[in-house]
């Protein structure tokens, strides 16, 4: 199995620059609520099925999380995260919630990996 990277940057083309407010505050509320973060865990302990919800924060997975906007593309934002060497197993599941969030509160964003790697993306990403 390969390692994981400690950096992941997400392309996200909006239709307006409005929508990049809208971003902003999807990653506001979850930098200081962490609302909508959580996990579904599912087991079978002795054969009988257990369920819970396990509430997360960003800051459990992520050294940072960053919002930047394209130097030329006031409708491109790159989302870089940092993640934490001593991550536990759902921070792919917790980006992929912040993800999906984003791409529900903005109608029409598009959402692509673009980097993935050991070392911080270079600035500027475009």
């Amino acid at each position: 199995m390969r390692p994981e990277p400690l950096y992941l940057s997400w392309c996200i083309r909006i239709p307006s620059e409005e929508d990049a407010l809208r971003v902003g505050a999807v990653l506001d509320g979850l930098s200081t609520t962490g609302e909508g973060l959580t996990s579904t865990v599912y087991t079978q302990p002795g054969g009988v099925p257990v369920t819970w919800v396990e509430p997360h924060s960003l800051d459990e997975f992520f050294e940072s999380v960053s919002l930047n906007h394209a130097k030329d593309d006031p409708c491109t934002l790159h989302l870089i995260f940092e993640r934490k060497r001593s991550a536990g197993r759902f921070w792919k599941d917790v980006m992929v919630k912040v993800l999906t969030m984003i791409g529900t509160n903005v109608a029409g964003a598009s959402i692509a990996i673009e980097y993935k790697g050991d070392v911080a993306p270079s600035d500027p990403l475009n």
